[in-house]
Protein backbone atom coordinates (compact mmCIF):
# COMPACT_ATOMS: atom_id res chain seq x y z
CA UNK A 1 0.00 0.00 0.00
CA UNK A 2 2.83 2.45 0.91
CA UNK A 3 4.51 1.91 -2.40
CA UNK A 4 1.56 2.44 -4.74
CA UNK A 5 0.95 5.80 -2.14
CA UNK A 6 4.94 6.98 -3.58
CA UNK A 7 4.02 5.90 -6.89
CA UNK A 8 0.71 7.89 -6.88
CA UNK A 9 2.68 11.24 -5.42
CA UNK A 10 5.27 10.89 -8.01
CA UNK A 11 2.95 10.43 -10.86
CA UNK A 12 1.09 13.61 -9.22
CA UNK A 13 4.44 15.49 -8.88
CA UNK A 14 5.21 14.68 -12.56
CA UNK A 15 1.33 15.28 -13.54
CA UNK A 16 1.87 18.78 -11.55
CA UNK A 17 5.02 20.19 -13.67
CA UNK A 18 4.19 18.77 -17.07
CA UNK A 19 1.42 21.24 -16.73
CA UNK A 20 2.83 23.61 -15.38
CA UNK A 21 5.24 23.63 -18.38
CA UNK A 22 2.44 23.92 -20.74
CA UNK A 23 1.09 27.12 -18.74
CA UNK A 24 4.59 28.26 -18.89
CA UNK A 25 5.24 27.76 -22.66
CA UNK A 26 1.79 29.18 -23.47
CA UNK A 27 2.27 32.33 -21.78
CA UNK A 28 5.60 33.07 -23.31
CA UNK A 29 4.51 32.45 -26.72
CA UNK A 30 1.29 34.18 -26.67
CA UNK A 31 3.16 37.09 -25.49
CA UNK A 32 6.09 37.20 -27.81
CA UNK A 33 3.99 36.20 -30.68
CA UNK A 34 0.66 38.20 -30.62
CA UNK A 35 1.78 41.48 -29.49
CA UNK A 36 1.22 43.86 -32.67
CA UNK A 37 4.31 45.55 -31.97
CA UNK A 38 7.16 45.38 -29.91
CA UNK A 39 6.94 48.76 -28.55
CA UNK A 40 3.69 47.84 -26.68
CA UNK A 41 6.32 45.94 -24.12
CA UNK A 42 6.89 47.18 -20.94
CA UNK A 43 8.97 44.76 -19.51
CA UNK A 44 10.09 44.39 -15.55
CA UNK A 45 13.38 45.40 -14.15
CA UNK A 46 14.14 47.79 -17.47
CA UNK A 47 14.29 51.45 -17.32
CA UNK A 48 11.99 53.06 -19.96
CA UNK A 49 13.74 55.78 -22.05
CA UNK A 50 12.48 59.20 -22.37
CA UNK A 51 14.08 60.99 -25.24
CA UNK A 52 16.26 64.11 -24.13
CA UNK A 53 16.73 67.18 -26.38
CA UNK A 54 20.21 68.24 -25.67
CA UNK A 55 21.06 72.20 -24.40
CA UNK A 56 22.36 74.65 -26.66
CA UNK A 57 26.64 74.27 -26.15
CA UNK A 58 29.98 75.78 -28.08
CA UNK A 59 32.80 74.05 -26.65
CA UNK A 60 35.66 72.34 -28.02
CA UNK A 61 34.57 71.03 -30.72
CA UNK A 62 37.32 68.78 -31.22
CA UNK A 63 37.09 67.27 -27.91
CA UNK A 64 32.90 66.96 -28.74
CA UNK A 65 34.14 65.13 -32.19
CA UNK A 66 36.22 62.63 -30.33
CA UNK A 67 33.48 61.54 -28.05
CA UNK A 68 31.05 62.06 -31.24
CA UNK A 69 33.50 58.88 -33.10
CA UNK A 70 33.89 56.75 -29.96
CA UNK A 71 30.09 56.89 -30.12
CA UNK A 72 29.86 55.52 -33.54
CA UNK A 73 32.04 52.98 -33.04
CA UNK A 74 29.89 51.67 -30.02
CA UNK A 75 26.54 52.07 -32.44
CA UNK A 76 28.23 49.81 -35.31
CA UNK A 77 28.69 46.75 -32.42
CA UNK A 78 24.69 46.29 -32.94
CA UNK A 79 23.90 45.44 -29.54
CA UNK A 80 21.37 46.21 -26.69
CA UNK A 81 24.11 47.42 -24.39
CA UNK A 82 26.38 49.14 -27.03
CA UNK A 83 23.57 51.36 -28.41
CA UNK A 84 22.90 52.55 -24.45
CA UNK A 85 26.99 53.20 -24.25
CA UNK A 86 26.65 54.95 -27.83
CA UNK A 87 23.45 56.78 -26.78
CA UNK A 88 25.54 58.11 -23.79
CA UNK A 89 28.47 58.80 -25.38
CA UNK A 90 26.20 61.00 -28.31
CA UNK A 91 24.43 63.02 -25.26
CA UNK A 92 28.55 63.46 -23.95
CA UNK A 93 29.70 64.73 -27.51
CA UNK A 94 26.44 67.47 -28.03
CA UNK A 95 26.84 67.84 -24.41
CA UNK A 96 30.28 69.75 -24.90
CA UNK A 97 29.39 71.36 -28.53
CA UNK A 98 25.73 71.14 -30.05
CA UNK A 99 26.75 72.04 -33.28
CA UNK A 100 27.24 69.29 -35.04
CA UNK A 101 24.46 67.39 -37.30
CA UNK A 102 26.33 64.24 -37.31
CA UNK A 103 26.15 63.91 -33.83
CA UNK A 104 22.16 64.68 -34.05
CA UNK A 105 21.96 61.74 -36.74
CA UNK A 106 23.57 59.44 -34.66
CA UNK A 107 21.53 60.92 -31.21
CA UNK A 108 18.23 59.93 -33.19
CA UNK A 109 19.82 56.54 -34.79
CA UNK A 110 20.44 55.28 -31.33
CA UNK A 111 16.71 56.62 -30.02
CA UNK A 112 15.21 54.65 -33.13
CA UNK A 113 17.55 51.85 -32.67
CA UNK A 114 16.44 51.75 -28.73
CA UNK A 115 12.81 52.02 -29.74
CA UNK A 116 11.53 48.69 -27.38
CA UNK A 117 12.75 50.35 -24.60
CA UNK A 118 11.55 54.16 -25.65
CA UNK A 119 8.44 55.64 -23.63
CA UNK A 120 5.62 55.20 -26.08
CA UNK A 121 4.04 58.71 -26.05
CA UNK A 122 3.19 61.84 -27.39
CA UNK A 123 6.34 63.48 -25.92
CA UNK A 124 9.33 61.17 -26.84
CA UNK A 125 7.36 61.36 -30.63
CA UNK A 126 7.59 65.21 -30.77
CA UNK A 127 10.91 65.08 -29.09
CA UNK A 128 11.84 62.77 -32.24
CA UNK A 129 10.55 65.69 -34.89
CA UNK A 130 12.36 68.13 -32.56
CA UNK A 131 15.63 66.32 -32.87
CA UNK A 132 15.17 65.97 -36.78
CA UNK A 133 14.64 69.50 -37.67
CA UNK A 134 17.77 70.49 -35.36
CA UNK A 135 19.37 68.15 -37.61
CA UNK A 136 18.23 69.62 -40.48
CA UNK A 137 18.82 73.16 -39.67
CA UNK A 138 22.53 72.07 -38.50
CA UNK A 139 22.98 70.73 -42.16
CA UNK A 140 22.52 67.02 -42.66
CA UNK A 141 21.07 66.21 -46.24
CA UNK A 142 17.12 65.47 -46.97
CA UNK A 143 18.15 61.69 -47.98
CA UNK A 144 19.73 61.02 -44.28
CA UNK A 145 16.49 62.17 -42.75
CA UNK A 146 14.61 60.11 -44.90
CA UNK A 147 16.49 57.53 -43.91
CA UNK A 148 15.50 58.10 -40.07
CA UNK A 149 11.60 58.71 -40.93
CA UNK A 150 11.86 55.23 -42.62
CA UNK A 151 13.89 53.80 -39.86
CA UNK A 152 10.83 55.38 -37.40
CA UNK A 153 7.93 53.89 -40.08
CA UNK A 154 9.92 50.49 -39.69
CA UNK A 155 9.80 50.70 -35.93
CA UNK A 156 6.17 50.98 -36.17
CA UNK A 157 6.10 47.93 -38.61
CA UNK A 158 4.68 50.54 -41.70
CA UNK A 159 7.45 48.84 -43.58
CA UNK A 160 5.58 49.49 -46.85
CA UNK A 161 5.76 53.44 -45.95
CA UNK A 162 9.18 53.00 -45.16
CA UNK A 163 10.10 51.82 -48.42
CA UNK A 164 8.16 54.50 -50.12
CA UNK A 165 9.83 57.33 -47.92
CA UNK A 166 13.49 55.65 -49.14
CA UNK A 167 11.84 55.70 -52.54
CA UNK A 168 14.09 58.49 -54.32
CA UNK A 169 16.83 58.35 -52.40
CA UNK A 170 19.62 57.85 -54.39
CA UNK A 171 22.10 57.35 -51.69
CA UNK A 172 24.50 54.46 -51.45
CA UNK A 173 25.69 54.54 -48.18
CA UNK A 174 26.08 51.97 -45.81
CA UNK A 175 23.55 52.97 -43.12
CA UNK A 176 20.66 53.28 -46.95
CA UNK A 177 21.33 50.10 -47.59
CA UNK A 178 20.96 48.30 -44.76
CA UNK A 179 18.10 50.35 -44.00
CA UNK A 180 15.98 48.84 -47.53
CA UNK A 181 17.72 45.53 -46.87
CA UNK A 182 15.69 45.44 -43.19
CA UNK A 183 12.78 47.01 -45.22
CA UNK A 184 12.95 44.49 -47.95
CA UNK A 185 13.45 41.45 -45.20
CA UNK A 186 10.26 42.23 -43.22
CA UNK A 187 8.37 42.35 -46.73
CA UNK A 188 9.42 38.74 -47.53
CA UNK A 189 11.69 40.23 -50.38
CA UNK A 190 14.62 38.18 -49.84
CA UNK A 191 16.82 38.42 -53.13
CA UNK A 192 17.15 42.19 -53.12
CA UNK A 193 17.44 42.49 -49.19
CA UNK A 194 20.20 40.26 -49.73
CA UNK A 195 21.89 42.53 -52.48
CA UNK A 196 21.55 45.31 -50.03
CA UNK A 197 23.33 43.63 -47.60
CA UNK A 198 26.11 42.90 -49.51
CA UNK A 199 26.18 46.09 -50.78
CA UNK A 200 26.51 47.16 -47.09
CA UNK A 201 29.54 44.69 -46.45
CA UNK A 202 31.25 46.62 -49.18
CA UNK A 203 30.85 50.62 -47.19
CA UNK A 204 30.66 49.59 -43.51
CA UNK A 205 32.76 46.06 -43.63
CA UNK A 206 32.96 45.92 -39.79
CA UNK A 207 29.01 46.23 -39.41
CA UNK A 208 27.76 42.60 -37.61
CA UNK A 209 24.03 43.65 -39.04
CA UNK A 210 25.35 42.69 -42.44
CA UNK A 211 26.04 39.12 -41.94
CA UNK A 212 23.64 38.78 -39.17
CA UNK A 213 20.77 39.03 -41.41
CA UNK A 214 22.53 37.20 -44.44
CA UNK A 215 21.75 34.42 -41.96
CA UNK A 216 18.45 35.13 -41.27
CA UNK A 217 17.45 35.11 -44.83
CA UNK A 218 19.52 32.09 -45.58
CA UNK A 219 17.84 30.68 -42.52
CA UNK A 220 14.27 31.57 -43.74
CA UNK A 221 14.75 30.49 -47.17
CA UNK A 222 15.94 26.88 -46.34
CA UNK A 223 19.83 26.71 -46.81
CA UNK A 224 20.22 26.40 -43.38
CA UNK A 225 24.47 25.36 -44.02
CA UNK A 226 25.01 28.42 -45.58
CA UNK A 227 23.02 30.08 -42.48
CA UNK A 228 25.16 28.33 -39.82
CA UNK A 229 28.52 29.52 -41.89
CA UNK A 230 27.05 33.05 -41.79
CA UNK A 231 26.26 33.02 -38.32
CA UNK A 232 29.47 31.22 -37.17
CA UNK A 233 31.59 33.83 -39.15
CA UNK A 234 29.96 36.68 -37.58
CA UNK A 235 30.14 35.12 -34.34
CA UNK A 236 33.73 34.79 -34.57
CA UNK A 237 34.41 38.66 -35.53
CA UNK A 238 31.72 40.04 -33.25
CA UNK A 239 31.61 37.65 -30.20
CA UNK A 240 29.16 40.02 -28.06
CA UNK A 241 26.85 40.16 -31.19
CA UNK A 242 24.29 38.17 -29.10
CA UNK A 243 21.58 38.19 -31.62
CA UNK A 244 23.67 36.05 -34.12
CA UNK A 245 24.21 33.50 -31.44
CA UNK A 246 20.36 33.09 -30.39
CA UNK A 247 19.47 32.87 -33.97
CA UNK A 248 21.71 30.19 -34.48
CA UNK A 249 20.33 28.43 -31.44
CA UNK A 250 17.00 28.62 -32.59
CA UNK A 251 18.03 26.66 -35.97
CA UNK A 252 20.12 24.01 -34.18
CA UNK A 253 17.03 23.43 -32.23
CA UNK A 254 14.32 23.83 -35.03
CA UNK A 255 15.72 22.92 -37.99
CA UNK A 256 18.84 20.56 -37.27
CA UNK A 257 18.49 18.59 -33.89
CA UNK A 258 21.21 19.46 -32.50
CA UNK A 259 19.72 20.13 -29.20
CA UNK A 260 22.45 19.93 -26.76
CA UNK A 261 24.90 22.33 -28.46
CA UNK A 262 22.03 24.82 -28.71
CA UNK A 263 21.34 24.19 -24.77
CA UNK A 264 25.39 24.86 -24.24
CA UNK A 265 25.06 27.72 -26.78
CA UNK A 266 22.45 29.64 -25.26
CA UNK A 267 24.11 28.66 -21.13
CA UNK A 268 27.14 30.83 -22.62
CA UNK A 269 25.20 33.46 -24.33
CA UNK A 270 23.40 34.18 -20.95
CA UNK A 271 26.59 35.25 -19.97
CA UNK A 272 26.64 38.34 -21.73
CA UNK A 273 22.83 38.89 -21.56
CA UNK A 274 23.90 42.91 -21.43
CA UNK A 275 23.84 42.42 -25.13
CA UNK A 276 20.38 41.04 -25.56
CA UNK A 277 17.04 43.64 -25.67
CA UNK A 278 14.92 42.25 -23.20
CA UNK A 279 12.20 40.59 -25.50
CA UNK A 280 15.29 38.53 -26.87
CA UNK A 281 16.54 37.80 -23.37
CA UNK A 282 12.86 36.39 -22.39
CA UNK A 283 13.26 34.24 -25.97
CA UNK A 284 16.67 32.89 -25.11
CA UNK A 285 15.32 31.87 -21.53
CA UNK A 286 12.35 30.61 -23.20
CA UNK A 287 14.23 28.42 -25.68
CA UNK A 288 16.95 27.24 -23.29
CA UNK A 289 14.31 25.89 -21.46
CA UNK A 290 12.54 24.22 -24.74
CA UNK A 291 16.01 22.43 -24.79
CA UNK A 292 16.42 21.48 -21.14
CA UNK A 293 12.99 19.70 -21.72
CA UNK A 294 13.85 17.81 -25.23
CA UNK A 295 16.68 16.80 -22.73
CA UNK A 296 14.00 15.51 -20.44
CA UNK A 297 15.36 17.95 -17.73
CA UNK A 298 11.73 19.07 -16.39
CA UNK A 299 12.98 20.76 -13.44
CA UNK A 300 15.91 22.78 -15.33
CA UNK A 301 12.92 23.62 -18.12
CA UNK A 302 10.56 25.42 -15.81
CA UNK A 303 13.23 27.35 -13.88
CA UNK A 304 14.59 28.34 -17.61
CA UNK A 305 10.63 29.26 -18.78
CA UNK A 306 10.02 30.77 -15.28
CA UNK A 307 13.08 33.37 -16.46
CA UNK A 308 11.39 33.77 -19.04
CA UNK A 309 8.25 35.01 -17.51
CA UNK A 310 9.92 37.36 -15.30
CA UNK A 311 10.96 39.50 -17.60
CA UNK A 312 8.01 39.58 -20.25
CA UNK A 313 4.45 41.34 -19.29
CA UNK A 314 1.82 39.91 -16.82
Amino acid sequence: SSLVNINSSKSEKSNHKRILLWVILVAIVWTLVFHDTISEYIFKNTEVIDIIIPKESNGNSEEALKVYKQAYELFQRDTYDSYLQSLNKTLKSLEINSRSYQSYVLLIDNYLSLWEVIRQDSQNSSSLTILMSKATELGAEAKTIQRLEAKYLMNQLRFDEGESKMLGNESKDGESLQTLGIIAYFQNRFDPSMQYFKQAEGLIPHSPRNLYFTGLIYHLTGEYDKSVEAFLHNIKNHPLHALTSLELAIIEVESLGKVEQANMRLIELLKIKENLFPSKQALTYYYLGVTFDKMSQKDKAIKAFEEALAIIPD
